[in-house]
């Protein structure tokens, strides 16, 4: 990969900014990109206001190349054999030229020369630099529209217009005419198609599509329009920008042959592997079967254990004592040892109980006797909390429900 083509860009967004006379600000251009060297239009906007729209239109990832045009921007045109050396006297006769910029262009026998303040220029490319647009060419008024030229059949129209200006032509194709347009009002412009190459362009974006060719065409070798200290350390920190990311892509190529050929060699040992392993593989079955049939045991003995079924039951004691404890008046209807805790929540370990509870529900005829009853279970020194969880009085039997919950030791 030669320096040229790391160097040359395949994406650029031709801008054209326009002043107009009451301060407002237009933007118009196209978003241009290379595809098998030929050059493919993917947006195309116009008249926009603000910054803010541009970024939502174009994004700010592609180069940008920039015209000015409108109000700051004074332009003449003359026949190019009258060009001096001095072309910013020749607008501006008692001017400092170290205050301005300047281009000339010429199109047959006709010339133009564009110059506008270096503090308008400036400020404005660092506006576009302060939202994040990365600007690497900038022309003044109609210089970058002589990059259309190749792409445009003159056959189709006798002219070539813009908002600012017009370039007719003879009858063999070539520029013979530029007519500067005053008095510009997107409101009343009526824009026109052209079609550039097999790419349809409107008037109004014609200019920012010439900046944009003209970029994708000469990269960042291509000779700027004069001499401006952000573009030219914008296209420094692009170019070290563009070094980077081959550099970048290239080691990433570099580690992955790597890992490509250490994939291979990693396959051909592990088919070797799995050859021996399918030997031993035999022996590991019947070690995992051991192992499972010893875990199961296990886990039976942990169940009997954590269920205390390994320990001396008292329970028929604790049925024997509450049962003749029970008054006259009193009917037991069920009595549960060791319930079920639903308290907590479901788990794989297995069902948990309450191994220190019993509950017991019933009918009673006397509320009195139900409390001397739990007064009696109270002084059995095996149980350590006796409560009524519950009692209801039913009209229809004339007697009461409860529920009794018992703590043991």
């Amino acid at each position: 990969m030669t320096s040229v083509s790391i160097l040359k860009t395949d994406e650029s967004t031709g801008l054209e900014l326009s002043f107009l006379p009451g301060g407002e600000l237009l933007i118009s251009g196209v978003v241009l990109k290379l595809e098998k060297n030929k050059i493919v239009k993917k947006r195309e906007f116009h008249f926009l206001e603000t910054f803010e729209q541009l970024v939502q239109k174009a994004g700010t990832k592609v180069p940008v190349a920039l015209t000015i045009n409108g109000r700051g921007v004074l332009q003449k045109k003359l026949k190019a054999d009258e060009l001096t050396d001095r072309p910013v006297e020749a607008l501006l006769p008692n001017a400092n030229p170290n205050d301005f910029y300047y281009s000339v262009t010429i199109y047959g026998d006709v010339a133009t020369i564009g110059v506008i303040r270096k503090e308008v220029l400036d400020k404005t490319i660092s506006e576009l630099n302060a939202v994040g647009f990365r600007v690497l060419s900038v022309a003044i008024g109609m210089s970058d529209v002589q990059n259309v030229l190749p792409f445009y059949n003159a056959d189709q129209r006798a002219s070539l217009a813009t908002p600012f200006y017009s370039i007719s032509f003879d009858g063999r194709g070539q520029p013979a005419d530029i007519e500067l347009i005053a008095g510009f009002q997107p409101k009343d412009y009526e824009k026109i198609e052209y079609n550039l190459g097999d790419q349809y362009v409107y008037s109004a974006a014609l200019t920012g599509f010439g900046s944009a060719a003209g970029l994708l065409a000469g990269g960042l070798d291509s000779t700027a329009a004069f001499h401006q200290t952000a573009i030219r350390r914008e296209r420094e920190n692009y170019r070290y920008y563009r070094y980077y990311r081959t550099a970048l892509w290239t080691m990433l190529t570099g580690i992955f042959v790597i890992l490509l050929v250490n994939f291979f060699i990693y396959n051909h040992y592990f088919s070797l592997n799995r050859d021996r392993e399918g030997m031993r593989q035999l022996s590991r079955e019947q070690a995992d079967r051991i192992e499972k049939q010893a875990a199961a045991i296990r886990s039976k003995e942990e169940f009997l254990r954590t269920a205390g079924w390994d320990a001396s039951s008292r329970l028929s004691y604790f049925a024997d004592r509450i049962a003749g404890l029970v008054p006259s008046g009193t009917q037991l209807t069920d009595m549960q040892i060791n319930p079920l805790n639903n308290s907590l929540p479901g788990d794989d370990k297995g069902l948990r109980f309450r191994r220190d509870t019993i509950q017991i529900t019933g009918i009673c005829d006397d509320p009195t006797e139900l409390n001397q009853f739990t007064n009696n279970l109270k002084n059995i020194e095996a149980f350590k909390a006796v409560n009524i969880r519950s009692y209801a009085f039913k009209k229809e039997i004339q007697r009461g429900s409860f529920l009794m919950e018992i703590i043991t030791r």
